[in-house]
């Protein structure tokens, strides 16, 4: 959309919100219903009523990774499209870094909570998007999923431990959620994963360079975001496992 076209669109009487298209699915006969995350006003569900009826010239936009302005009004938590406009080209993403893709939207969905303004992370996910096509996937995704903990509340810090303690470069740690890291003694049955100092201090520098960085970040934050997933299993991962290895999954 050229900057005349934004002046505009900005003039009118609804509100224009950057967004990006996270998933989208068919509705009734000719609609659709869509999640998409504004910058402005976080993840947002809305009903675009008529976008698949024959040569609706909108229905391009609705699709995953899709750079758009909205608007909508209503006042229930499914709102109602009211304009769709593209915002830039969309992300071309392909194999492991189309499934990449997918894992974010699929973690903004199901973690953030709807009209919950979380600007910095748009952006971060907007740089995220950059780096898949760029190929530097699996960083992409440990730096997006530390932001994304920190946005929602819940910080790892890589500084010291439950007991403010600094962590020890020869110690050994269990993540433990809202506790954070708790050191254990050498002789300590290990129920839980445990992590090493020394790496956890290189992932909260993220040298992911480091191959045994980027293992220790991937269980780190995959115990770290599993309370607020819960026990349904994220479907993206599951796409992961045929085709990729250990080092590119989500």
């Amino acid at each position: 959309m050229s900057a005349l076209c934004v002046a505009l669109v900005m003039a009118q009487s609804d509100v224009f919100h950057a967004a990006y298209v996270l998933q989208a699915k068919p509705w009734q006969e000719t609609s659709a219903l869509a999640e998409v995350f504004c910058r402005e006003s976080g993840r947002v569900s809305i009903a675009f009523r008529g976008v698949r009826r024959g040569g609706h010239s909108k229905s391009s936009l609705l699709q995953p990774f899709q750079p758009v302005w909205v608007s909508y009004g209503g006042r229930h938590e499914l709102r109602s499209g009211r304009q769709l406009e593209s915002r830039a080209a969309s992300v071309w993403l392909s194999g492991n870094a189309l499934i990449s893709g997918f894992y974010l939207n699929e973690l903004l969905v199901r973690l953030l909570q709807r009209e919950d303004a979380h600007p910095r992370l748009f952006d971060a996910y907007e740089e995220s998007l950059a780096l898949l096509y760029a190929g530097a996937i699996e960083p992409c995704l440990r730096i997006f999923e530390r932001k994304l903990l920190a946005e929602i509340g819940y910080e790892i810090r890589f500084d010291h431990d439950a007991n403010g303690e600094a962590l020890v470069e020869g110690g050994w740690y269990c993540y433990r959620h809202e506790e954070g890291f708790v050191r254990r003694s050498g002789n300590e049955p290990r129920a839980e994963p445990c992590f090493s100092g020394g790496l956890l201090m290189a992932v909260g520098r993220e040298e992911y360079d480091l191959l045994d960085v980027l293992r220790t970040a991937k269980q780190l934050f995959r115990t770290a975001l599993a309370p607020h997933l819960g026990s349904k299993p994220l479907v993206s991962r599951s796409l992961f496992r045929p085709s990729l290895k250990i080092s590119k999954e989500g």
